[in-house]
């Protein structure tokens, strides 16, 4: 294992996708659907979410003040 921080942080990345696996594998062979874990996809829509609320709010305001 490399001891930089770029090693370090691959190496943490790497092992995030070993437990998903283990996590998704779990799933499958208890007859699950395993649930999507798309941390980017999940980050995304999180992001997404947050801007419609601050922008409905913002909206909101502008109605009040109007």
């Amino acid at each position: 294992m490399e001891t930089d921080a770029y090693g370090i942080f691959t190496d943490v990345i790497t092992h995030e996708f070993h437990h998903k696996g283990q996590a998704m594998t779990m799933a499958r062979l208890l007859g699950h659907i395993p649930p999507d874990t798309d941390v980017m996809r999940f980050w995304i829509i999180a992001d997404l979410k947050i801007f419609s609320a601050i922008s409905t709010t913002q909206h909101a305001i502008k109605m009040i003040k109007a």
